[in-house]
């Protein structure tokens, strides 16, 4: 059988497993194994690392999406000089996402402008990073789905703020909530 024919076949089952990266780097990868005489399981192993890349950058990407995230920013583009009171080690620490597993809860209190938002924001990339759910909203977009799922005897099952792992509730205490609204909120917060 020629090598275009099982090229071909080769392509052909690939798109059937829906490989598309494989698909896409094979005739490269190819040629690189004959020209740098590569064993085959190298050869195997640098077309497998390659669609495991490319499915874990697409899973990251389409978790961003959903997540509802304003805006992408990792810790590394924290300005802790522009927050000199914040304890740099504690807040790094957190990322090692050892929390998520405790089930315990991360607060980040201060005025407007403080990067709050930025740091909430890192953590949830760095979670999303590692495999994980998120799912961010205000505090006032949350109280409104809580009330929504509450009057109509939902609770809210199968909702993003209910099924993912780590959910960021921002601007909490800019606008005010009333009795219900704080008892909802709570609830919220002892079911996670």
């Amino acid at each position: 059988m020629s090598d275009t024919l099982v090229l071909d076949r080769i392509q052909t089952s690939l798109t059937r497993l829906r490989l598309p990266r494989m698909g896409e780097i094979l005739e490269q990868v190819v040629q690189m194994a004959e020209h740098g005489s590569k064993s085959y399981l190298s050869f195997l192993d640098d077309l497998l690392e390659e669609e495991v890349g490319y499915r874990e950058q697409r899973r990251v990407e389409t978790s961003l999406k959903l997540s509802g995230l304003p805006f992408i920013k990792s810790i590394d583009e924290f300005d802790f000089t522009f927050q000199p009171k914040l304890d740099r080690q504690k807040v790094l620490s957190l990322f090692d996402l050892t929390f998520i597993q405790q089930k315990g809860n991360v607060i980040f209190l201060g005025p407007p402008g403080v990067g709050k938002t930025h740091l909430a924001v890192s953590l949830a990339l760095k979670a999303c990073q590692a495999g994980l759910s998120i799912y961010f909203t205000t505090m006032e977009d949350l109280i409104g789905k809580l009330k929504k799922d509450h009057n109509a005897e939902r609770k809210g099952r199968g909702r993003g703020y209910n099924k993912s792992a780590v959910v960021i509730v921002d601007e909490v205490g800019y606008t005010p909530i009333d009795r219900e609204e704080c008892n909802l909120f709570f609830r919220f917060i002892a079911n996670r």
